[in-house]
Order: C-alpha cells, then sequence, then structure tokens
C-alpha cells in the first residue's frame, strides 16, 4: 500500500503537480529544550510589542504583534485529501501578507535584530531590565544607535530582507549576502552578528 502511495506522489512530483506528503510515521515528541526556547521567545515578541507598535502605526490594531490572517481553504479540502468533514475546517496561515516583515523569514531576521539592539541597550545601562521598551524608538535612542552598526549575513536573502526595513534602532544596520558554502559547513553559516 504504502509503495503504490509512493509511486503515485512520485508521479505527481514528476508531472510538477501541487502535491502534499505527510509523514505517516511521524509522532510527536517532548523536547524540553525547545519548549523552554519556545516560551522565551514568545516572552520577548510580547515584551518588543510596544516599541513595534511606536515604530510602525500598523501594528496598531494588532497591539504591536506581527501577525497574520488564517485564509478558509476549504473549497480545495477534496484536493488536499482532507474531505472527511470530521477533519475540521480547513485554513492556511497567510503569512505572505505579514505587516511590516512581509515574510515569516524576515520576521525572525527582525526579531534577532531588535534582540541584538534590546541586548546591547541593557548592556552599557541604556536600558535598564524595567524601563519602558518604547524607548528604544526616542531620538535618545536614535543617537545611542547611530554609534553602532550591526550587520546581517546570511547564506540567502535573509540579510535582504531585513535591511529593507530602518527604523528605530535598525537605522544604521548594513547587510550582506554570502555566497552559497560547501555543504559540509552549512548547519552554522547564516544568522544576525551582534553590533559593535
Amino acid at each position: 500500500m504504502l509503495e503504490r502511495t509512493n509511486n503515485s506522489l512520485l508521479e505527481r512530483v514528476r508531472a510538477a503537480r501541487p502535491t502534499l506528503w505527510c509523514n505517516p510515521a511521524y509522532v510527536p515528541s517532548d523536547d524540553p529544550v525547545a519548549e523552554e526556547g519556545l516560551k522565551e521567545a514568545l516572552d520577548n515578541w510580547a515584551m518588543l510589542a510596544p516599541l513595534l507598535k511606536k515604530l510602525f502605526p500598523q501594528l496598531e490594531e494588532t497591539d504591536g504583534r506581527i501577525t497574520s490572517e488564517l485564509i478558509d481553504v476549504s473549497p480545495i479540502r477534496d484536493a488536499l485529501g482532507y474531505g472527511d468533514e470530521q477533519l475540521g475546517r480547513l485554513f492556511v496561515k497567510g503569512d505572505h501578507a505579514l505587516p511590516v516583515a512581509g515574510s515569516v523569514k524576515a520576521r525572525g531576521g527582525l526579531f534577532e535584530v531588535l534582540m541584538a539592539a534590546v541586548n546591547e541597550a541593557r548592556s552599557v545601562g541604556f536600558l535598564g531590565k524595567d524601563d519602558d521598551i518604547a524607548n528604544l524608538a526616542s531620538q535618545e535612542a536614535q543617537s545611542f544607535f547611530s554609534r553602532r552598526t550591526i550587520a546581517v549575513g546570511s547564506t540567502g536573502n535573509l540579510g535582504l530582507s531585513v535591511r529593507h526595513r530602518p527604523h528605530g534602532p535598525l537605522a544604521t544596520m548594513s547587510s550582506f549576502t554570502c555566497p552559497p558554502m560547501p555543504r559540509s559547513g552549512r548547519s552554522s553559516a547564516s544568522g544576525a552578528s551582534g553590533s559593535r
């Protein structure tokens, strides 16, 4: 049965037809480290929300959250193999229309740059632990960050996607894109570097 299904999927891929494959052997597992990382990221996004709201007026209605809508795709549920009504409604997350960032990848890059800015401001005492994070949108913050540079490097287009948002702490950011690296060195090849 599985072999026939795989052959059918392979034929669809070869014919360049849209194809969805779900691993029937997938079993979610507990990952305490990942759960802790997720909690920390959610806490940091919540901490950044007042700053994002101040920097980007289009985030007023989401209270500073960079989020996107769920799109009902029920008309194509049969084609995706979810025709059984017991499976409930079917949605796609509309991350192609994310405000401010424009993509999930850029949102992640923006997060890293903002956290680097927060950490830099805290490390030198410019921003106290209990200070209003929105202070990073002030004229004083502009002056503070204008004496610093952050470079965003990526083996792909992350650096370019983040560079297109120069506001507040991002105003003096530069970016570069690295050439493709050999397969053996790819695992740690991309990311945001700290400020200097």
